[in-house]
């Protein structure tokens, strides 16, 4: 795993807002349409792209993304440069759990979705992560 990926999970702060933005990307975008999971934090959104959280407790993998403005709390529409636009699934506050070495855990506190979504960190020298969501209310 690299060494980016490690300090942006681990400068998640104790607490804070979050939002969960579904973004539509232009046609041929290699990414593809996805979520893109944010965390306030005091250098800005730490963010990852993630399909929809499922509620089966089986991880998925989500994707490292560099850091947003914090106007994404609120901010819903076309994104600048043709980079497709956004629209908000879910907005609240988060609070750390628990943090390890390879294990985080994230207590959400949204409108939508309420529940802990874990993290592990995998060996492999990539970017990507695995994410666990437990307990999920839809309401």
């Amino acid at each position: 795993m690299t060494e980016s990926a490690v300090s942006q999970l681990s400068a998640i702060p104790a607490h804070g807002r979050f939002v969960i933005l579904a973004h539509q990307v232009p046609a041929g975008d290699k990414r593809g349409d996805h979520w893109d999971v944010m965390f306030q934090s005091p250098v800005g959104l730490l963010t990852w792209a993630s399909p929809p959280f499922r509620d089966d407790q089986v991880p998925w993998e989500v994707l490292a993304l560099p850091l947003h403005r914090e106007i994404y709390l609120d901010y819903e529409g076309p994104i600048s440069g043709n980079r497709g636009c956004v629209q908000r699934v879910d907005r609240g506050q988060f609070r750390m759990q628990d943090r390890q070495v390879d294990r985080t855990v994230i207590e959400l506190g949204g409108d939508q979705f309420r529940g802990r979504l874990e993290a592990e960190t995998r060996a492999g020298g990539s970017l990507w992560w695995c994410w666990k969501v437990y307990g999920v209310e839809s309401k």
